[in-house]
Parts: C-alpha cells; structure tokens; sequence
C-alpha cells in the first residue's frame, strides 16, 4: 500500500495541522495515523490532524492500525480533517470546537 506524503502547518482550525502535498481523491489511503502495541496508542505523522464537524477524512481500524483515507476528493494544500468523536480513545470535542 502507498501512503500520501503530508506536511504540517499553521492550521486556521487549531494549533498545527496536517495538510496534503497532492490532490487527493475520495477513497484515497492517506496513510497510518494511529498505532495501537501493547495496550497503548502511538501517534504518527500523519495522525497529527485536526477536528472537523465536517471533516474530509475518515478513519478506519485495520489490524491495529488506523488509515486515514479520503472523505472526499481534497485538493493540493488542503488540511486533513477528522471527526474525532468517531474515535472514542481521543480528546473529545468541546462545544466551541469547529
């Protein structure tokens, strides 16, 4: 499987974000944002996103690992999204989060 090279940047959400080098289509494998190995998670480069109530990204869990793959078709420089309430295990959002 090949993963989408991503970059991180000053994010108009929060913080830091991750953002896409490429156009990306919907479907698309971004790569492994989460790594879980004897009882913990373990973040990797690509799981460095941010929030979003409407994100472009979703995040499936395959033998211990979760891939984020593409919501939607994403353009070149786009910030990689999630809806982190599909994922239990993270910082839940708070009402004044986007």
């Amino acid at each position: 499987m090949t993963y989408v090279p991503v970059y991180h940047s000053k994010s108009h959400i929060h913080g830091i974000g991750v953002f896409t080098p490429v156009n990306l289509k919907r479907g698309d494998t971004i790569g492994v944002s989460h790594v879980y190995y004897e009882g913990f998670w373990y973040i990797t480069t690509h799981g460095y996103y941010n929030h979003s109530e409407s994100p472009n990204c979703i995040v499936e869990m395959r033998d211990n690992i979760n891939l984020i793959i593409a919501k939607v078709d994403i353009m070149k420089g786009e910030e990689l999204t999630v809806d982190y309430k599909e994922q239990s295990y993270l910082e839940q959002p708070e009402e004044d989060w986007v």
